[in-house]
């Protein structure tokens, strides 16, 4: 979990935080980005996302407002199409967005190497 650009904290940290008496999910927003290509796509579908769609299902979470966005790194139209489609039918939850590589210098392109 990413809180601010120089302090990181893992999951035993928010498990620890949102389980303590003194914390209340009421009006409560997390935001979780992620990314990749489709060669990389398959660690979110198989551990990232389940676990996150746990977090966004649990019962007594229901008031915690979890939004995930996710940016496809491909710049390849059909495997955005398919990676759109997978996400879009496994996990609904999940606001899909292409990554626009023309507004960052061209060293961000992942696919220029």
């Amino acid at each position: 979990i990413l809180i601010n650009q120089n302090l990181i904290l893992d999951s035993s940290w928010f498990t620890n935080y949102t389980n303590s008496s003194s914390f209340s999910y009421a009006n409560s927003s997390l935001v979780i980005v992620t990314g990749a290509s489709q060669n990389h796509l398959k660690p979110l579908l198989v551990t990232l996302l389940p676990s996150i769609e746990e977090l966004v299902l649990l019962p007594n979470k229901s008031k915690l407002n979890v939004t995930v966005i996710f940016y496809d790194l491909d710049d390849n139209p059909k495997a955005q199409v398919e990676t759109r489609q997978t996400l879009a039918k496994r996990f609904p939850f999940v606001e899909y967005r292409i990554f626009d590589y023309g507004a960052y210098p061209s060293y961000f392109n992942i696919n220029q190497a």
